[in-house]
């Protein structure tokens, strides 16, 4: 005799009434941690950002001047940007070519200075002599606010990473600025410039030995740009690099031998062009002194506002 079971259709009825709920909410469930999974994470915008009275003038002068190029909120994006090459300066990203300041560093206000006031030659960057000094002095500071504004929102990354409550992030902006603006700008000290030596053929001899060893690759044994790497060189937003060709006697950056020891010593922000931190200074000096001897005798000089050189004024 067979022991008697239930038959399914009598149990399976209930099994529906008791899994019906979960079975139900699961869609709603997964919609919602779809739903979060698809959210934009906080962030910071830049009305956010807390200016002082001399940075609030200074984004009226960029709003006015800068803006074409540099975009909205410094990211290299304005309606011109397309245009240009080399592209405007992503001043968010904190990437600057031309300093006094250690590789990695932000500028100095007189960094930013002589860029807005003497331009970049060789670039669409131009130069800004009738603005007024205070005006320009303004606009330099809100150009590096802006540059903190970009290390700020790397924070906010790192503060929502520790789960910590955004709402305190946010609360505490005027520390985060202060606190950055210590770090990254006021702690930091320029690149120590020592007194050139006096100009021989053999310091320039010695300067070409160690341009063979470090420039020639990129620059040619010329230095007409046109080294075997010339044509590989790229920038963090992977576009072409035009390396320099100094025969044109053209530095954008200024072309005093001071000027050219701090683009070796600090090398270029955001290309392949490192800084050289070994080497005494007596050798770089006989670099740049080798780099100056290059210029062609007949290459016409850029034209410059008083006070600004690109060529080997200062020699």
């Amino acid at each position: 005799m067979h022991e008697s079971r239930p038959s399914p259709t009598r149990w399976w009825p209930w099994l529906l009434v008791v899994l019906a709920p979960g079975l139900f909410f699961l869609p709603l469930r997964e919609a919602e941690a779809g739903a979060s999974d698809t959210a934009e994470p906080p962030h910071l915008e830049l009305t956010d950002w807390p200016l002082n009275t001399v940075e609030k003038q200074g984004r009226q002068v960029y709003e006015l001047y800068c803006v074409g190029c540099h975009g909205d909120e410094g990211r290299g994006d304005g309606e011109a940007a397309t245009f240009l090459d080399p592209k405007p300066r992503d001043f968010q990203h904190g990437d600057f070519k031309f300093r006094s300041t250690p590789s990695g560093k932000l500028p100095k206000v007189e960094d930013l200075m002589h860029t807005i006031t003497c331009g970049l030659p060789g670039s669409a960057m131009p130069s800004f002599p009738l603005v007024s000094e205070t005006e320009r002095r303004a606009v330099a500071r809100y150009v590096q606010s802006l540059a903190l504004f970009g290390k700020a929102k790397i924070e906010l990354k790192k503060w929502i990473a520790r789960r910590k409550p955004v709402e305190e992030f946010m609360e505490s902006l005027p520390d985060v600025k202060a606190k950055l603006r210590k770090k990254r700008l006021d702690d930091v000290a320029p690149i120590s410039v020592s007194s050139p030596p006096k100009v021989t053929p053999e310091l320039i001899a010695k300067g070409k030995e160690l341009f063979m060893q470090l420039c020639y690759k990129c620059h040619g044994e010329t230095g007409r740009g046109d080294g075997p790497s010339s044509h590989t060189q790229r920038d963090w937003k992977d576009a072409q690099v035009k390396v320099r060709d100094f025969t044109q006697g053209i530095f954008r950056a200024g072309g005093r031998p001071r000027d050219l020891f701090l683009r070796i010593r600090t090398g270029l922000d955001g290309t392949s062009m490192g800084a050289t931190t070994y080497g005494t200074d007596e050798e770089i000096w006989g670099v740049v002194q080798y780099v100056l001897s290059l210029k062609d005798p007949n290459a016409k000089p850029a034209r410059q506002p008083a006070g600004c050189s690109t060529s080997e004024e200062g020699r």
